[in-house]
């Protein structure tokens, strides 16, 4: 006679109906937040040069920078959020960025496979909001924020040497 083990059904349900957040979607999920924080650093850095363009009475430039950092910052937003209408500026701006050869389509690229991929596809599906979970940041974002701090401290120190 042999004896069968008996689990407890609703304690093996709630245990895998727990999110995880080194699952493959919730990792895909951080990638795409990755890449709205990505966009909230350009967003700022053209308000910073729509400011200075202001100051330097170029004022339809200025105004044209600070239209494309309002852009970035709703483009951002709507990543964060895995808004589906996000993916349309994201394809936009992403496709324009690729021509920043070799840093730009390294970047962009990076950022049009990330939200257009199947795993990127399923995460901006929205049926699951457990994705939401609150995560670190990726080391894209990190590179990202190294590059964006190396390219202002440029513009500053060349702005610094003409005056």
């Amino acid at each position: 006679m042999s004896t069968a083990h008996v689990t407890n059904p609703t304690a093996d349900d709630s245990a895998k109906s727990q999110p995880k957040a080194n699952e493959p979607r919730h990792r895909h999920a951080r990638a795409v937040r990755s890449c709205a924080i990505w966009y909230f650093l350009v967003g700022v850095a053209g308000c910073v040069l729509g400011v200075f363009g202001c100051l330097a009475e170029d004022f339809v430039l200025s105004a044209v920078v600070l239209g494309v950092a309002g852009l970035h910052f709703a483009t951002g937003w709507g990543l964060i959020k895995l808004k589906r209408w996000a993916r349309i500026p994201t394809a936009v701006i992403s496709g324009i960025g690729l021509i920043g050869f070799p840093i730009g389509t390294v970047i962009h690229g990076y950022i049009l496979y990330t939200v257009f991929s199947a795993a990127g596809q399923r995460v901006f599906a929205g049926d699951d909001r457990s994705i939401l979970i609150r995560q670190r940041p990726s080391l894209m974002f990190w590179i990202g924020v190294t590059i964006l701090i190396a390219l202002l401290g440029f513009v500053f120190i060349q702005g610094a040497m003409m005056s």
